[in-house]
């Protein structure tokens, strides 16, 4: 069989996978190839993506190629959404595939069957080669149908990929229309998915197929799974994007065979069974047989409240009948002979005792939705909670501590999984919750137990998303403008540089300090001055040397901020500048449920305050204070933030923030009135006494 369908080949860093997977592509010679390829997130990486690029220069058939090679980063969900647009601005219908995912030799004839078969079908939206069952055997046919739209090694149409929108704008729509139910008839299944589209939506997980599974269920769509498992994903290992951590996952390198002659099944219908084994094996879903009462009462809950919203917009649209009455009844009054006075004055008392009637009802609807913030708040304020153990300030030493937030631990597990697939169990150490403190005397939130702080193994999982370490940030511009004329910096926590990079191109004199091994190392390939070196030990070798000591979005992650800080200015020369920034916790911030503002990432929340009270405590004298203004990848979290902190106190939450609203902000915002609004980040400067 020849294949004429179009292959789409999208391909990273990794050019020994990617040459195994060309190989299977090139044994099927398509006549048309199409290669999109993402630059290198730091500098180490360039000389891996160059050879996965040279692989394709193997192409030794009649041949189409065409490339779209990036040559900066743009991460997973960017790239390979702007990839795939770009193939279908190209072709009507192709077959793609990954650099880790490896197809069986029938995976290629099955895409062109089924391309062919299902081309005018709107109902089918998406064709993949996995069959994730373990060797349960669903379906006497060559293949079923799913809601789940597997992506290592699929195929569509443009027909079927016009819909797609990277940003889901219009999730909100779906998500208050209730609509994720007419796809997962599972309560349970429900929430999880409604979890993490919510975290796709506001740009908290670097993917693209969230959202296109979001684009097959918002039209209905259906996907096809074989009968046996045509692709194996022999990518999971240290060096790959989401795959890790490699051998222990049941996906990791499942066995494959061929299916060359189709049978067709005569129906179009989902395998209900096939999918809720799905949702059980592959995406962690579970319900214990003690949890079917409370997902009962759960789906009892959410009925009650879809009657109460249906109960409140009838006694809105009452309420303006009888204001519109209202009004007629004020103005005839002015208008018409006092002679008929009394007459309407008891229209007037009868038109008022009508609208009291509604607003009593409304009184019992529309109550706060609560977010996990205010949860967290509401459990700390429980009469009788208190504190495991004796709590003091970081900062003073003082008990003078307020308890403000308690956060079940098992919630943080869970929501790290869903969010950004890594395990942090082990990092919370079985302790059952973590809470929140702020110090009476400064000002500062710190979370304990302390023992939460993150591993370097947590950083190495975090390192592999490739929006953790940007290369530029709003802080270094702000910085480099103040350190002008000052020769002698260092900088505590330099990542892979990006900061000494720009002051070397400042013509500023500064090194800088790491405990990340791999990014000195790819720090000191570019040559720049950068150590492995514990603040510490450097304070016994620099006291009193530098002009000015800088760190950037590290303060909020120590474990001892008083002895970073007493460290720190130790190594400033008298009259030196000390920089820092930081999260704003007095931002948008304060609203949000953002796991990566607390254990095991964050430890502590910084304000200006907090930063003021540092003068009572080391020598030093804060001179400036600037915040940033809203970063255009933080709208929606800045949206979505307030969203569910005024839904959470006031009825009214929901009229100023619903899908109508917050689209418009969402424009405003973006066209230029966010530059505006406190942003994210505090950046202080203080000078040494």
């Amino acid at each position: 069989m020849s294949l004429t369908t179009p292959v789409a080949f999208l391909i990273f860093n990794r050019p020994e996978l990617t040459a195994r997977v060309f190989q299977a592509i090139a044994n099927a010679k398509p006549k048309k190839l199409l290669v999109v390829a993402d630059g290198p997130r730091f500098p180490e990486e360039a000389e891996k993506c160059r050879k996965a690029r040279e692989v394709i220069n193997q192409v030794d058939w009649d041949c189409e190629v065409l490339t779209n090679f990036s040559e900066h980063n743009l991460g997973c969900k960017r790239r390979v959404s702007s990839g795939i647009n770009w193939v279908f601005s190209e072709v009507e219908e192709a077959i793609l595939l990954e650099d880790d995912c490896l197809p069986v030799p029938s995976f290629f004839s099955y895409c062109q069957a089924l391309l062919e078969r299902y081309r005018n079908d709107s109902r089918i939206m998406h064709i993949s080669g996995n069959n994730f069952q373990f060797g349960i055997e669903r379906t006497k046919y060559s293949y079923y149908f799913s809601r789940y739209p597997h992506i290592w090694g699929w195929a569509t149409w443009r027909r079927a990929w016009q819909h797609y929108d990277v940003d889901m704008q219009g999730w909100l729509d779906f998500k208050e229309a209730g609509l994720i139910s007419s796809m997962f008839e599972h309560p349970q299944e429900q929430i999880l998915w409604t979890q993490l589209l919510d975290q796709a939506y506001r740009g908290e997980v670097d993917t693209w197929d969230y959202p296109w599974g979001y684009t097959v269920w918002s039209q209905t769509g259906l996907s096809i799974l074989p009968r046996v498992n045509l692709v194996t994903n022999i990518g999971f290992g240290a060096d790959a994007t989401h795959t890790t951590p490699g051998s222990n996952n049941p996906l990791a390198n499942l066995p494959t065979e061929d299916l060359w002659e189709l049978e067709h099944p005569p129906y179009v219908a989902m395998n209900r069974e096939a999918d809720l084994y799905t949702y059980e094996k592959v995406f962690g879903g579970k319900v214990e047989q003690g949890d079917r009462q409370q997902i009962i009462d759960l789906k009892a809950q959410l009925d009650q409240k879809e009657k109460q919203l249906q109960e409140l917009n009838k006694v809105k649209n009452r309420l303006r009948r009888v204001r519109e009455q209202l009004e007629e009844a004020q103005g005839t009054i002015v208008a018409m002979e006092s002679s008929k006075f009394w007459k309407l004055r008891q229209k007037w008392m009868g038109l008022k005792d009508l609208i009291k009637q509604p607003l009593k009802k409304l009184e019992g609807l529309s109550k706060p939705e609560i977010s996990v913030r205010e949860q967290g708040k509401l459990l700390a304020r429980q009469q009788g909670y208190q504190p495991k153990q004796s709590v003091v300030s970081p900062l003073t030493g003082s008990n003078q501590v307020k308890l403000i937030e308690v956060f079940p631990a098992s919630q943080l597990i869970n929501d790290w999984k869903n969010g950004f697939r890594i395990d942090i169990t082990s990092e919370l150490h079985g302790h059952p919750e973590i809470c929140l403190y702020e110090c009476l005397e400064t000002g500062l939130k710190f979370f304990l137990p302390s023992d939460t702080t993150g591993s370097d193994k947590l950083y190495e999982q975090l390192c592999q998303l490739s929006w953790y370490y940007m290369p530029d940030k709003w802080e270094y511009q702000v910085a480099l403008e103040d350190l002008k004329g000052y020769q002698n910096v260092i900088e505590i926590g330099s990542g892979y540089g990006y900061f000494i990079q720009q002051c070397k191109e400042a013509g500023l004199q500064a090194r800088g300090i790491e405990l990340n091994e791999s990014a000195v190392k790819a720090a000191q390939k570019q040559n720049l001055p950068i150590e492995r070196v514990d603040l510490k030990d450097l304070v016994g070798q620099y006291s009193e040397s530098f002009d000015a000591v800088c760190s950037f979005q590290v303060l909020e992650h120590v474990s001892n901020p008083k002895d970073f800080l007493d460290w720190s200015i130790q190594l400033l020369k008298k009259g030196g500048k000390l920089v820092l920034c930081v999260p704003n916790s007095e931002s948008f911030l304060k609203h949000e449920y953002c796991l990566l503002d607390m254990p095991p990432h964050h430890m502590f929340q910084w304000s200006k305050k907090s930063f003021k009270a540092l003068e009572k405590i080391f020598p030093i004298k804060l001179e400036k204070v600037k915040l940033e203004p809203l970063a255009s990848y933080h709208v929606m979290g800045y949206l979505t933030s307030y969203r569910d902190y005024y839904r959470s106190v006031s009825p009214v939450g929901k009229l100023l923030f619903n899908r109508h609203t917050l689209s418009l902000y969402q424009k405003a915002l973006n066209t230029g009135l966010r530059q505006f609004v406190t942003g994210q980040s505090l950046y202080v400067e203080f000078r040494k006494l």
